[in-house]
């Protein structure tokens, strides 16, 4: 399919019988593909500047963009968007989602990460202000993991180092690259 540049970005899912894969490359969407039948299913178009970064969980397609939104979509509804999260300063640079797609952790290049609770379309705790030890503006999330229990978020930094967010005491261990 046209459109697909060298950053490929993938995250994978099921929605009911169905496995699907959606990518992002350099533009404005995203495209959900239907794997057995190798199509595109449904391109999930709102964002106003470049997407870089999805993920999915459950039913739910999640993608964060350089106008830095937020937007989740629906696989139940074909892909409609059913919410836009708003917060961020800066472009969101890492998407992570429990698997039950109710929490989503989001990092943006304002060197911040923000949990959110999805089903209220809330964002519930803010790290990485100076209200809160943590990151510095210098160095922003590139990867966010978060652990099944949903206590702990790991942090890959764009500066090498990695942390380690206890969720509900909202503690940071950093690990510096040796």
């Amino acid at each position: 399919e046209r459109g697909i540049t060298s950053t490929v970005v993938i995250a994978t899912s099921t929605s009911g019988e169905r496995e699907l894969v959606t990518t992002i490359s350099e533009g404005l969407d995203a495209k959900i593909w239907d794997l057995p039948a190798m199509r595109c299913a449904a391109t999930l178009t709102g964002h106003r500047e470049r997407v870089t970064c999805v993920v999915c969980a459950s039913n739910v397609v999640f993608t964060g963009s350089v106008d830095r939104t937020i937007r989740v979509w629906s696989l139940l509804q074909n892909g409609e968007c059913v919410a836009v999260l708003r917060g961020h300063t800066d472009s969101i640079t890492a998407l992570a989602v429990d698997t039950a797609a109710i929490w989503l952790a989001s990092g943006a290049h304002d060197g911040s990460i923000r949990i959110w609770h999805v089903p209220a379309r809330t964002c519930t705790a803010i790290f990485g202000e100076s209200r809160n030890a943590g990151l510095a503006t210098a160095a922003f999330p590139r990867c966010l993991v978060m652990d099944e229990t949903r206590s702990h978020l790991y942090c890959g930094l764009q500066n090498g180092e990695l942390q380690l967010w206890n969720l509900h005491q909202h503690l940071v261990t950093v690990k510096r690259p040796s």
